[in-house]
Parts: structure tokens; C-alpha cells; sequence
């Protein structure tokens, strides 16, 4: 018996194999890799900043959009590959402190929770996200999102 195939669940010879012009592997030259959604940007520039995007915005608790009755979380996109998101309350109170180091995926989530574990209220917030650039100099990108209960 083939170790691919145990239980003998398939014919003797496997499935016939499905080939597409695409290329199987990345030396073929026409091989395609596709990433969904964004991809990190390891060179971050004020300019790039600026196509952070937190969705959805406003939050609608109602809208069930991609959670469970235990889990809610919005969406934080175009980040670059090494960033902090800074989220603070109207007033001014720091809400949370999230870290991105992600060089393949520029998205992050957050479960709309304190650092003490709390749900958050509904109203106005306001994140910072700050990193640095190919020169080492910090820059920053703030922002506003809504959350409606």
C-alpha cells in the first residue's frame, strides 16, 4: 500500500493529477501567488499611512459582521509590517495598546476589549498608529471610528 493512501480509499494509481498553466511551484515561470487582502509595507511613509482604514465604521453591534454573541472585533487595515495602534476614549483615556508585527498580513484585529478585560462603551474613539520609516524616523497616523450599540 501507498503511504498516501492506507486504507486503500482511492485506486492504485492516485486521482488523476489536475494541472493548471499557471505553474505548480514558484521556479515555474508562470507561477501566480495570490495573497488575500493587504500585504505589510515594510518601507512605511507618512503617505502610506494615510490608507489606514478601520472597518466596519462606524461599528454597528447589530450588523453580526464576521463575529459570535461572545466575540466582536473591528478591523484594523493597511498597516505597515511593525506598528503600535493606540486606541484612546473621546476624553482622552488610553483604551488599549496593540502591537502589529506582521510582515506578510497588514491587518489586525481588535476585540473591542480594555487592558482590563472590559467591553467597551459605545461612542467616539480615536487611534494612533506609530512606526518608523526606512531612515528610522517615527512617524504617526491618527484616526477616528464610531461604535454604535
Amino acid at each position: 500500500t501507498l503511504l498516501a493512501n492506507p486504507d486503500e480509499w482511492v485506486p492504485e494509481k492516485g486521482y488523476q493529477s489536475i494541472e493548471t498553466p499557471r505553474g505548480s511551484t514558484v521556479y515555474d515561470p508562470n507561477y501566480v501567488l495570490i495573497v488575500p487582502g493587504y500585504k505589510s509595507s515594510t518601507s512605511p511613509t507618512e503617505e502610506s499611512l494615510k490608507e489606514i482604514r478601520v472597518v466596519p465604521n462606524p461599528y454597528v453591534a447589530a450588523s453580526n459582521f464576521n463575529e459570535t454573541e461572545y466575540m466582536k472585533k473591528i478591523l484594523f487595515t493597511h498597516l505597515p509590517a511593525q506598528c503600535t495602534i493606540n486606541i484612546y476614549s473621546i476624553t482622552g483615556e488610553k483604551v488599549i495598546s496593540l502591537k502589529h508585527d506582521d510582515t506578510e498580513d497588514g491587518k489586525e484585529w481588535w476585540d473591542l476589549r480594555t487592558v482590563n478585560n472590559q467591553e467597551v462603551s459605545p461612542g467616539l474613539y480615536i487611534y494612533t498608529v506609530e512606526s518608523t520609516d526606512n531612515s528610522g524616523k517615527p512617524i504617526k497616523h491618527v484616526g477616528k471610528f464610531a461604535i454604535i450599540r
